[in-house]
């Protein structure tokens, strides 16, 4: 379900999805922890196309775990959930990239 992700990156994709629902209506808090996931994610070249795959494996992850409990509402506000902080961290990233490329030219 999660290929290409390394052990370590499972409990660090768990963790921040916990951060993340514990501080989910004061985002800012989020802040620092979401710009060094943006920096280790530049240092590992991570690039916008694999952000949908593991959008869905975490979808199909919260539904194998609930079961009959995963509403259909439920799920959604955790597809909108991963989004929002999907698109924070790809932001970021590619402001690390850009600044990246001032450096090398």
């Amino acid at each position: 379900m999660f290929e290409g992700l390394y052990p370590k990156q499972y409990m660090h994709l768990a963790e921040t999805i916990s951060a993340y629902a514990v501080n989910i209506h004061m985002i800012d808090r989020l802040k620092p922890a979401l710009q060094a996931i943006a920096v280790e994610h530049v240092k590992s070249n991570v690039q916008v196309v694999q952000y949908p795959k593991i959008g869905m494996a975490l979808i199909e992850a919260i539904e194998d775990i609930l079961g009959d409990k995963a509403t259909t509402e439920f799920v959604d506000a955790w597809r909108e959930a991963y989004k929002f902080v999907a698109n924070i961290l790809i932001e970021m990233e590619q402001e690390l990239y850009k600044s990246q490329e001032l450096i090398n030219s």
